[in-house]
């Protein structure tokens, strides 16, 4: 095993462990799950965006975001009334993010460095009441 692929491994069993333990974004849970207390913890890595949810509780919802990958990511979501983004976040950085968002719509989370969307970096979110 190369040392990237070695780094890789380790990187998505870290991210699988801190999911499971519920303090780290995790693997997205059934469609038509909020998270409790309106919050949502989202994974950065090559070349995808996990959630903890498939669904967020319209309102208040504060955002984990973790950088779990080997290179540097952001975060964009976008919806209706709702317009937010993290800066370029380091291999293993965090930040919170505190939206306010609306019941029956949905929101899109992408990454917006330069080929990362169109290498599968973005996904969308359900918003419940």
């Amino acid at each position: 095993m190369t040392r990237h692929t070695s780094f890789a491994v380790l990187a998505a069993v870290a991210f699988a462990a801190t999911a499971a333990s519920g303090c780290g974004a995790g693997q997205p849970v059934a469609a038509g799950t909020a998270p409790p207390g309106g919050t949502l913890r989202v994974g950065l890595a090559e070349w995808r965006i996990v959630t903890s949810s498939r669904a967020v509780t319209a309102g208040g919802d504060q955002i984990t975001v973790t950088n779990t990958g080997t290179t540097g990511h952001d975060l964009h979501i976008t919806g209706p009334g709702v317009h937010a983004h993290t800066a370029t976040l380091p291999p293993g950085g965090t930040t919170t993010l505190t939206i306010t968002t609306r019941a029956a719509t949905t929101l899109t989370l992408t990454c917006e460095l330069p080929g990362h969307e169109a290498a599968g970096m973005h996904t969308t979110l359900a918003v419940r009441r």
